[in-house]
């Protein structure tokens, strides 16, 4: 039987190979929930502690008329807290990734050697 047909068992492998595992896609999933709502409770202590240390001005254009007249800025500082937690995610992934993962070159990606004839 040939070595590369479709029924060797090789092939099987290389199936599963670029799947991601669903436990991580779950993290994944909390993770996209979570940090946008923790960010928003951390938004209001930010504002609340603003209002005492004056770290930074709120524009009157983020005062508006309604309920909670700050949620403009709480929406802002929510986005920014967001950004800033998915980086630091993103950076310790790349640095794990990095030290743990896979060589950088496995056989199939290194050029053919040059023979001489």
């Amino acid at each position: 039987m040939e070595r590369h047909s479709f029924f060797s068992k090789e092939r099987q492998a290389d199936k599963n190979k670029g799947r991601i595992h669903p436990v991580w896609r779950g993290v994944g999933f909390v993770l996209m929930i979570f940090i946008p709502i923790l960010s928003f409770l951390a938004s209001g202590l930010v504002l609340e502690y603003n209002q005492t240390e004056h770290w930074f001005p709120i524009p009157p254009e983020f005062i508006i008329n309604w309920q909670d007249p700050l949620i403009l800025m709480k929406l802002f500082i929510t986005v920014m807290l967001s950004f800033i937690a998915f980086a630091v995610f993103q950076l310790i992934t790349f640095l794990l990734f990095g030290l743990f993962g896979p060589k950088r070159y496995i056989p199939p990606d290194l050029p053919p050697l040059k023979r001489k004839r």
